[in-house]
């Protein structure tokens, strides 16, 4: 969520915003064995719905990666998984910018 890489993403560059998650994991130095099975130790998931709740709160309040991250990072998001996945994404997103005070005027 700091790196170089994001924040390219973030400024909309479209050589960093096409890639796929493999050439992104790839581009980052992060080697993954696709044939494996899913593990044990996350839950896929549990990444998407991340990945929605950081998108829409970045696009919604025009924030960059590094503030959201600042104030809820990936571990912490992970673990709000239960229950704020039965909300809507909206919804979710508004609860966490309440609990975290994140972006504009709460």
């Amino acid at each position: 969520m700091n790196c170089a890489y994001r924040k390219y993403m973030d400024t909309g560059n479209p050589l960093y915003l096409n890639k796929t998650p493999k050439q992104i994991l790839s581009e980052l130095g992060v080697r993954a064995d696709t044939k494996k099975n899913i593990s044990e130790q996350y839950d896929e998931f549990i990444f998407e719905w991340m990945a929605d709740i950081y998108t829409y709160m970045q696009w919604k309040y025009n924030l960059s990666s590094r503030e959201i991250a600042e104030k809820i990072g990936p571990e912490e998001l992970y673990a709000k998984y239960y229950p704020l996945h039965e909300a809507s994404v909206e919804n979710g997103v508004d609860k966490l910018r309440k609990i975290y005070q994140i972006g504009g005027s709460i």
